[in-house]
């Protein structure tokens, strides 16, 4: 088992697709990870890398299709280095395999490290050629039906179509601090896709923390369980998923990175008690 802690966290990892699968409140005990159980979402966290959705483009008129949603990343096993207990990197070096369905050549590196009560997540994207990519985070914390998210007022969002496409031509305002995270919520909108505002969203998980994320991604996803009610993935995204009117290309999409050196992304989670 991979882990970092410090004295108030413990946060632990799988090398398969970097992700998170535990985090643990030290005072307390208390897991704020999403634990999978049987009917829900089988998955914890997912880095969402090159596309996020399903990844179905053209590049230099060459069509690719990618086998996961939310990239080819995920079910892959990194590298990693740990310089110290409250710290953790994981990298992954793209191979002929992955050039058959990204033609561009990469490195990956994903960086864990905790301050205090903050999990700080700091990523690297390198390749010596041009590169397009879409990059975004899906951890799912813990929640219930109390659970709220509070955000500024007077924000924009996007709406999504029957076949759960995003309908950016179709963008709506909300005049609302505080949106309910509960089945209903999900069972209305499924995944509510916004503009970020000032980079601060706080939760309250209706138990007994609240989890603020800082980060400067251009959209904010949320996402979580029409059934249990017992997990939200605030999801900031470098990109955008499937769209209306989506430009097969994947040089003409939306959001879209290019990239020749490297590029760095960055956001935080702090965990506090009530």
């Amino acid at each position: 088992m991979l882990f970092i802690e410090n004295e108030n966290l413990k946060i632990s990892f799988e090398k398969e697709g970097a992700h998170l699968s535990s985090i643990i409140d030290k005072s307390s005990n208390e897991e704020l990870l999403y634990q999978p159980i049987n009917g829900d979402w089988i998955f914890q966290d997912v880095v969402m890398f090159p596309l996020i959705g399903k990844g179905e483009y053209s590049y230099k008129n060459q069509n690719y299709s990618f086998p996961l949603r939310h990239g080819i990343i995920r079910n892959k096993n990194f590298d990693y280095k740990k310089p110290n207990n409250s710290s953790i990197s994981f990298i992954y070096k793209s191979d002929n395999l992955d050039f058959e369905i990204f033609p561009f050549k990469f490195i990956f590196e994903i960086t864990y490290s905790l301050f205090q009560n903050t999990l700080s997540v700091d990523v690297n994207i390198k390749s010596n050629n041009d590169i397009y990519f879409s990059y975004g985070s899906h951890t799912g914390v813990k929640t219930n039906n109390l659970a709220s998210l509070y955000i500024n007022s007077n924000f924009q969002y996007y709406p999504l179509d029957n076949n759960g496409l995003i309908d950016n031509s179709n963008e709506k305002s909300l005049n609302l601090n505080k949106i309910p995270l509960n089945c209903k919520f999900f069972e209305k909108f499924d995944t509510f896709v916004f503009k970020n505002i000032d980079g601060i969203i706080k939760v309250d998980n209706g138990l007994n923390h609240i989890y603020t994320y800082k980060f400067d991604a251009p959209l904010v996803a949320i996402w979580g369980s029409k059934i249990y009610n017992n997990f939200t993935c605030i999801e900031p995204w470098w990109g955008i998923s499937n769209y209306i009117d989506e430009s097969k290309d994947i040089t003409n999409r939306l959001y879209i990175n290019k990239v020749n050196g490297e590029k760095t992304f960055h956001y935080e989670i702090t965990f506090n008690k009530k």
